[in-house]
């Protein structure tokens, strides 16, 4: 029996939410995004439940994005690719209204949507030797206005222009001086730390995180309507310059 891509450990009053295809770097393809968005979405009605932990197995890789091979199988397909785009914003709107407190364990580099997703968590604790960023305009992607108002809400605005128009990519400390994170961690300590912080949230009034958790919210960058401006990301899925530029990454151009 083939084990899940993406599942879920309980804890007690603390999950685990774990990807696990480290083969190729985590990477998502569209039915681990509708997989990991229901498993968030149960977690929202269980009381016993307080903190969860976003993580994924090994420690080089938190997580490198969508699956290139995916999104070329997928190009011409419109309606595929809005799919995938609506099941992608559906796990990152459950870990954001998810009553309990989100922290991601980012035990290696986060980039792409592997960022996009612990920017969704209320908590990020980085490794040490990992890098984060958003290097979309590298392959011609397109963010959607939810995903550019997460990454505005962790970066501020100017660095947030950096990340998405510059294709910058942080190192840890970097990340760390900018606020990005919450905390930096040597290698192998990650999810101990994460696991503290966790442990922590959950012995706290969950009605004074929940309230806390929305007031954080509503006072924070937001773009709640999925479809608004959405053309220009499937526009970019299916453009040719994007699969120009995957096949130029494989051919290591």
């Amino acid at each position: 029996m083939t084990a899940p891509l993406v599942r879920l450990e309980d804890e007690g009053a603390v999950a685990r939410l774990v990807l696990d295809r480290p083969e190729r770097g985590h990477a998502w393809l569209r039915s681990m995004w509708g997989e990991a968005a229901a498993l968030v979405g149960e977690l929202a009605a269980r009381e016993d439940v307080r903190a969860l932990v976003l993580d994924s197995t090994g420690d080089r890789v938190f997580s490198g994005g969508a699956d290139l091979d995916e999104l070329q199988s997928l190009r011409e397909d419109r309606g595929a690719l809005l799919a995938l785009a609506e099941d992608a914003e559906h796990f990152s709107a459950a870990l954001e209204s998810a009553p309990q407190v989100t922290i991601a364990a980012m035990t290696g580099s986060a980039l792409g949507a592997g960022f996009l997703i612990a920017a969704a968590c209320d908590v990020r604790v980085l490794s040490a030797d990992a890098r984060v960023g958003v290097p979309a305009a590298q392959l011609g992607l397109v963010l959607s206005r939810p995903d550019v108002a997460r990454v505005v809400r962790v970066a501020g605005p100017a660095l947030a222009a950096e990340l998405l128009l510059c294709a910058r990519v942080l190192s840890a400390g970097e990340a760390l001086d900018h606020g990005l994170v919450s905390r930096v961690e040597a290698p192998g300590s990650v999810r101990e730390r994460a696991a503290e912080l966790a442990s922590a949230a959950a012995q706290l009034s969950p009605r004074s995180v929940r309230e806390m958790k929305r007031h954080l919210h509503a006072v924070s960058p937001r773009w709640d309507d999925l479809h608004a401006e959405l053309a220009p990301s499937l526009d970019g899925l299916a453009a040719d310059d994007l699969g120009a530029r995957i096949a130029a990454r494989r051919r290591g151009d």
